[in-house]
């Protein structure tokens, strides 16, 4: 269930067709429409930029030492160095949260960021705690600016609700490509058998130097194999769906009685489908 405070659902009804998605509209602009992110946010946040700013590199440093409590999560690092390049990395990010633009390329860069996460390793549990992170410290930013910093505070959460959706996107178009690779896979390993069963039949069946017949239970002939072709003179298009004790024109008298009473046993016993081999 989804629960929107009031000033959400008053933002929310302040928007053009709040219930209808406009056409052509972007995956972006539908997610910001749902958090009701609006062009004062981004101005809010543009504003409140000089204020943030100075505080930057100390959230990336408080960030970045609270990683190196968790193994888990700082296993996915090289070392010090590539921590620090990350720590100036996490600066420019949040001076880019305060920038004011958030268009397409704003949404391409975010989900770049979340498909860097998918490629190092990131577990995608630490993509939420460490939002967390940086959301309690700058929300601390904007309380202490007075009342004037509550609607900052309101921008912040919804923007970076709108760079946590987008990121864990990179975790969900992760998933579904590895299990169509995994589906590829198994197409493959099946063609694969296919094939192999492919050959196995021609060399046992088509090859056999032995007459092979496949029968239903009614005596139908499903299966005439090479030699059968051969020692009868009957084409496979000729007797395939047609009754074998017909197309061999067995008699009805002598043995060719017994020979009909076994076909029909044998034919009868093996359900579906069967096989006589002379």
């Amino acid at each position: 269930m989804v629960i929107f405070t009031r000033t959400q659902r008053e933002r929310r009804s302040a928007l053009p067709n709040p219930g209808l998605p406009p056409a052509a509209e972007t995956r972006f602009e539908e997610l910001k429409r749902y958090v009701a992110f609006a062009a004062e946010d981004a101005a809010l946040l543009r504003s409140f930029r000089d204020v943030a700013a100075p505080h930057f590199a100390r959230i990336a440093q408080e960030f970045y030492d609270r990683i190196r409590l968790h193994d888990e999560a700082h296993a996915v690092f090289t070392g010090e160095a590539q921590i620090a390049r990350l720590q100036r990395s996490l600066v420019l990010w949040m001076e880019r949260l305060f920038g004011g633009r958030y268009d397409e390329a704003y949404f391409e860069d975010t989900a770049q960021i979340g498909r860097v996460h998918v490629k190092v390793g990131l577990p995608q549990r630490y993509m939420f705690t460490a939002m967390a992170l940086i959301r309690s410290s700058l929300l601390k930013l904007a309380e202490a600016a007075g009342p004037s910093g509550l609607a900052v505070m309101d921008a912040i959460s919804r923007l970076l609700d709108l760079e946590l959706a987008i990121m864990l996107e990179s975790y969900r178009d992760n998933f579904v490509a590895r299990i169509q690779q995994v589906e590829r896979l198994e197409r493959q390993a099946l063609g694969a058998s296919l094939a192999r069963t492919e050959h196995r039949y021609v060399n046992a069946v088509e090859l056999a130097h032995v007459i092979i017949v496949g029968l239903d239970a009614q005596g139908s002939i499903l299966l005439f194999n090479q030699e059968a072709e051969r020692i009868t003179g009957f084409a496979r298009d000729e007797v395939i769906g047609r009754s074998l004790l017909d197309c061999l024109a067995i008699e009805e008298t002598g043995e060719g009685a017994e020979l009909r009473e076994i076909l029909h046993g044998f034919a009868a016993a093996q359900g579906q489908r069967a096989s006589a081999r002379w």
